[in-house]
């Protein structure tokens, strides 16, 4: 469920979002429930929510117990193993964690980012380590969520022991799940105009990797296990909605600009506000587009983000041809330092970890 509205445009942000009034909101809220209508039959398999943005904890609190009592009569939620909600540490206080708690909210993923003042400034973001420390004392109160910190590394400005001083952090405050993602400079962001105007530079390259080696060893000494790219647990507590997507599950998005793989297709919503909402007044739904869907290309990119990898039994049963034939440039990595094969499993070490994102263009 997309949540677009934001109090403020990080820096480093693509996903379809909006600074808004929030009398708009309404609207909006109103087309959400709708959407989720048109699907009701199909929600009765549903097992996991997650609610991201945007900024979830930004939509006005009438609106959120509205549209949560409209679900509650959409699926029993007693079926649902997980619903999340992401958050940002200003937005956190009793009123919302109450709120949170009375609606099925299991987990809530907060936008941390860094603990450091130089590294939110060049994020963009409004917070600062207070902030972090506020909403933390108030989420630890009733131990009521299992909890999710989202971090970044390689950042204009950020040095190694600005990432040692996060994961410092994170060792005191110990929570059950661990988001840490590579800045990735997208098109049309303002940290990606600054690059190009030679205002800022991206550490360089030697300096991310000792970033991603030391977020890996100081996180397994901790205890979490990696098992994902950019994802962190303790055990038994991986993320299940995210889970669902790397295993090829199907799953369905509604909001604004959301995507769906669902129904032997994949489709896209309309990211533009009034364009959705229009949409949904139309159909009920707002899809804009089918989306092209390769599915074993899919699955082996899925499969491969995850620390147990591929089944290479389960790939051949599903697709009739083994993965080597179907995609031959495999080949070149296996028994090197970055992919092997064990026990009918296909996945990438440590070391491919750190670099899969040039392996996936290598391989495709």
């Amino acid at each position: 469920i997309h949540i677009p509205f934001c109090e403020h445009i990080c820096n480093y942000c693509d996903f379809p979002k909006l600074v808004i009034e929030k009398d708009r909101q309404d609207a909006y809220v109103e087309a959400l429930i709708t959407e989720l209508l048109s699907y009701k039959d199909d929600l009765q398999s549903l097992r996991t929510i997650y609610v991201g943005g945007g900024t979830p904890s930004w939509l006005k609190k009438d609106l959120w117990k509205r549209l949560i009592a409209s679900m509650e009569n959409m699926f029993d939620f007693n079926q649902i193993k997980e619903f999340t909600v992401e958050a940002n540490p200003i937005h956190i206080d009793r009123e919302w964690i109450t709120l949170w708690m009375n609606s099925h909210v299991s987990r809530i993923s907060l936008g941390v980012q860094s603990t450091q003042e130089n590294t939110l400034q060049v994020l963009g973001r409004r917070h600062r380590h207070e902030d972090i420390q506020r909403a933390l004392d108030l989420l630890s109160t009733d131990n009521a969520f299992d909890l999710n910190l989202d971090f970044m590394h390689g950042v204009f400005g950020q040095t190694l022991d600005d990432v040692r001083s996060d994961l410092d952090y994170v060792s005191k405050i110990k929570p059950s799940h661990i988001s840490y993602y590579g800045l990735i400079l997208e098109e049309g962001t303002i940290l990606d105009h600054k690059v190009k105007q030679g205002l800022i530079r991206m550490p360089d390259e030697d300096l991310a990797v000792s970033m991603i080696e030391t977020v890996n060893q100081s996180l397994r000494r901790m205890g979490y296990h990696h098992y994902e790219i950019s994802n962190y647990a303790l055990q038994g507590k991986e993320s299940l909605h995210n889970l669902a997507y790397w295993r090829m599950k199907p799953y369905l998005g509604v909001g604004t600009g959301a995507s769906s793989q669902a129904f032997g297709r994949r489709f896209k919503n309309d990211d533009r506000l009034f364009g959705y909402i229009n949409r949904v007044k139309r159909t009920n739904r707002g899809v804009a587009k089918d989306e092209a869907y390769d599915a074993m290309q899919e699955y082996v990119l899925m499969g491969l983000r995850t620390k147990t990898g591929i089944d290479l039994s389960a790939f051949s049963r599903r697709f009739r041809i083994d993965v080597f034939k179907a995609f031959p440039r495999l080949y070149r990595f296996v028994d090197s330092t970055f992919l092997k094969v064990e026990r009918d499993r296909l996945y990438l070490t440590e070391a491919g970890m750190m670099v899969s994102n040039q392996i996936f263009l290598s391989l495709f």
